[in-house]
């Protein structure tokens, strides 16, 4: 039967424990004692085990007693980590004692190897270890050799000899007295003084006594010293050093260094756990498992990479032996709660690194594209573009969830992300989107509300995906091309059905055939070409397989069908034209997804593969020599000229006199091939004009001709008068022009290069060339941070929250740049966004 109070016996027992445990612990006078400090460290460890036997014994009691005489007053401090020094120390005090007197014996190993003043340098001042040695060992002045110190000097003809005298070391007071310049070192090595506080916590360069050479002026060290400690930088110094000494010799020194040990111990555990996360973000790997107890076998990756390492890392195993598995209310920072705090303090770390060097570059382009994740969200990509160190940056800021696209909402959503980010739009100078009415509207698309907040604010319209919007539209052109790619997927699609046919195509044939994509169509080149090398191993095993008895007789009927289709001389024909298409537009198309290419150079790509194109058009007779070689055939056949050709039936008032009959050679000529190969120009040449505003625009640091360079300059003077000195540009422009022609340098980026190392000549050069570089050719980023989505959020994660699924998208396509962030930064962040309460 368990009672509410004690009785009276186990009160007796209660108060006799505690009068044995204050009779236990030391006098307040003996603090005062000179001891050692062995003999402090003991006294603290005894207090220590005193203070965990109360406290065992006091929770046998009620709770109103227990407040009285178990209460111990809690340390605020701000920068350390959530720990409990108690609990850590009370396990090992054997072992504390080992560690003290080890500490004690290292401590007087470095006083012995402190340097001399004179090799004290900013690095080495900077270590708190180091000041804290020097503040409770201070540095002595070295044996004096007056000889060696004698200077002559020469004065109104007259030679004099000066050296550092004893005196020197001594201040003369009014009343006759002398007091120490305790802050005087001198240095034998380099035979000069030195102000060691000054030294340590002093800003002032100008000073010689700080120097790393000293001072030996001893013509002038009386009013140079005189001058110096009367001087505020040295009052200054000297405040800073004697308030540092305080901390030394008091009461709770050894408590300051047993809380310094504590931070020493959770800043190395963290440490490791930063990296871990930071190799679970990179590689875009889940973290959590259904289980977050360490001996689970569903704990998931994050733990399992912490248990991992303690089998090589001795530190971490002791810390998962100790602290694992504890359960609520116990420290041990293996949470996912403070998992999660450290992917947002990497986010964030990544975040304000980025939009410093955007600040710093002042001009900048957005390039913003949508698509759905696993969960059915429409996701928002958001890729800033712009100049650092003369190379140019895009920069993925996360992705933002929309509940519409509507350019309304688009323009609402990209305003406020700018806000955040504190980005002005007034500096943005370019925007690229795929041609969408919704963003790429001319009236009220997303860019034409972009552009009436920022006029210079240009739209790019994606090159890649004009490109293949091109493609598009000449594969729809013509109804034999239509059937030729419906051929190509056919293929795939009967081979891939069965693994019977897949592994028979693959004994015959060196590689396989490939499918369509139906979102990148300059992709299908891989399809097209494994069909032109692979043509007739691929006809005889659909022949072999249509004569198989042993196969359904639906498989047999398709693969002949097949076959049939393979022995057209078009479809070949079609083949070799495709690959050819397809190899040019394919090598375009990823040469354009690389973001150092600027926008003249892309247009300059298009236009060459026009001409290629329009080339193409006038070798049908050589296309056509090339299929029978490869098929190995005489006389060509084409398919209607296989059939009667079919007369059109004449009304009562024609005549057919002017009607021409083509036959299937020609019908084929002019219907298909000219018809396709004329589709791509004019649909290309249309998609080049869109671009044509911005090249003119820029198009004199690419041109020779003086009348476009006018049409140039014009253009520029218009446009960006708030951002240059129109007045002033043709002149620079002309000194810049010669410079480059007297150098021989052409291109934009050793341009900026040129400019750059003389920018007080050409600031406005300088400019304008970082806002053309600046303007975005292709959004080839936001479609690689799709591919990243699909790989952070997959169909076993699409419960992701927003938040973390920005954070973690962020660190894992930035993953170059998470390698430069500091731990320590990162740590103290940590650290400082919480006041830790730590209980003695």
């Amino acid at each position: 039967m368990n009672y509410k109070h004690a009785s009276g016996s186990e009160k007796r027992k209660k108060r006799k424990i505690q009068e044995e445990s204050v009779n236990k612990l030391p006098k307040i006078t003996n603090f005062f004692n000179s001891k050692t400090d062995e003999d402090v460290t003991l006294d603290l460890n005894k207090k220590t085990e005193i203070d965990s036997t109360f406290k065992t014994n006091s929770d046998q009691s009620d709770s109103c007693l227990q407040n009285c005489s178990n209460k111990t007053d809690g340390l605020l401090i701000s920068d350390s980590l959530d720990i409990n020094l108690t609990e850590h120390h009370n396990e090992d005090d054997k072992e504390n004692e080992i560690k003290n007197q080890n500490e004690t014996s290292v401590e007087n190993k470095l006083v012995d190897e402190i340097p001399k003043i004179s090799e004290w340098s900013a690095t080495i001042i900077k270590n708190k270890e180091f000041l804290n040695l020097v503040i409770k060992n201070k540095p002595n002045s070295d044996s004096i050799d007056v000889k060696d110190l004698e200077q002559t000097y020469q004065d109104a003809n007259r030679t004099y000899t000066r050296a550092l005298k004893t005196s020197d070391f001594y201040r003369l007071k009014s009343n006759g007295g002398k007091e120490k310049r305790e802050w005087l070192i001198y240095d034998s090595s380099t035979k000069s003084l030195y102000c060691y506080p000054c030294k340590l916590f002093s800003t002032d360069v100008t000073c010689s006594l700080t120097s790393s050479c000293g001072f030996n002026d001893w013509r002038n060290i009386s009013r140079t010293l005189k001058n110096h400690e009367e001087s505020k930088s040295h009052l200054a110094a000297t405040v800073t050093l004697i308030t540092r000494s305080s901390e030394f010799g008091v009461l709770d020194t050894k408590l300051q260094q047993q809380i310094s040990v504590e931070e020493k111990y959770w800043s190395k555990f963290l440490l490791r756990v930063l990296a871990t996360i930071k190799f679970l973000s990179k590689q875009g790997l889940a973290f959590r498992g259904s289980d977050e107890n360490l001996k689970s076998q569903h704990k998931g990756n994050y733990l399992s990479c912490l248990t991992y390492l303690s089998e090589f890392d001795e530190f971490l195993e002791e810390h998962l032996r100790r602290y694992g598995n504890q359960g609520k209310g116990c420290t041990s920072y293996l949470s996912h709660q403070i998992c999660d705090e450290f992917i947002l303090l990497l986010r964030d770390k990544l975040i304000n690194t980025f939009v410093d060097e955007i600040k710093s570059a002042k001009y900048f382009s957005i390039i913003v594209d949508s698509t759905p994740d696993i969960s059915h969200c429409d996701q928002l990509t958001f890729v800033i573009r712009y100049i650092h160190k003369n190379e140019i940056k895009e920069r993925f800021m996360g992705f933002l969830k929309i509940e519409s696209h509507s350019a309304e909402n688009l323009q609402e959503v990209v305003l406020k992300k700018l806000k955040e980010l504190d980005l002005d739009i007034a500096n943005c100078r370019g925007q690229s989107y795929d041609n969408a009415a919704n963003m790429s509207g001319k009236y009220h698309g997303l860019q034409a509300r972009i552009k009436n907040l920022s006029p210079t604010a240009f739209y790019v319209p994606c090159t890649n995906h004009s490109l293949n919007l091109v493609l598009n539209f000449a594969c729809e052109s013509c109804l034999q091309v239509v059937i030729y790619f419906d051929f190509v997927q056919k293929i795939f699609t009967f081979f891939s059905a069965s693994t019977h046919r897949w592994n028979i195509l693959k004994e015959n044939c060196k590689t396989v055939p490939k499918q369509l994509s139906n979102t990148r169509w300059s992709a299908r080149h891989d399809a097209v070409s494994v069909l032109k090398k692979e043509y007739g191993l691929i006809q005889d095993v659909l022949f072999n397989f249509s004569s198989d008895l042993n196969e359904k007789t639906l498989a047999r009927s398709e693969a002949l069908g097949l076959f049939k289709n393979m022995e057209i001389f078009e479809t070949f024909f079609l083949t070799i034209v495709w690959d050819k298409l397809l190899e040019r537009i394919n090598a375009t198309s990823k040469a354009l997804e690389n973001p150092n290419l600027n926008l003249t150079y892309g247009v300059q790509l298009l236009e060459s593969l026009l001409l290629f194109i329009e080339e193409m058009r006038s070798t049908f007779d050589k296309i056509e020599n090339e299929t029978k070689i490869l098929l190995d055939i005489e006389e060509v056949q084409y398919q209607n000229e296989k059939k009667r050709t079919r007369k059109r039936k004449a009304f009562f008032d024609e005549i057919r006199q002017n009607e021409t009959l083509l036959t299937g050679r020609e019908n084929f000529k002019i219907n298909v091939f000219y018809v396709m190969c004329d589709g791509l120009t004019a649909e290309l040449r249309r998609r080049l004009s869109s671009y044509s505003e911005v090249i003119k625009c820029f198009n004199c640091f690419f041109t020779n001709k003086e009348e476009e360079i006018e049409e140039s300059l014009s253009k520029i003077r218009e446009t960006y008068h708030d951002d240059i000195e129109p007045d002033h540009l043709d002149q620079e422009f002309k000194h810049f022009k010669v410079l480059c022609e007297n150098t021989k340098v052409h291109e934009i980026f050793k341009k900026l290069d040129l400019a750059q190392n003389i920018r007080s000549t050409f600031p406005n050069i300088v400019t304008l060339i970082e806002i053309f570089l600046t303007i975005p050719l292709s959004n080839a980023s936001a479609e690689r941070s799709f591919s990243a989505l699909k790989r952070v959020k997959t169909y076993l994660r699409s419960r992701m929250g927003q938040n973390r699924l920005d954070a973690l998208s962020v660190m894992h396509i930035e993953r170059e740049s998470l390698d430069d962030i500091n731990y320590d930064d990162i740590i103290k962040d940590f650290a400082s966004k919480k006041a830790r309460k730590v209980y003695i």
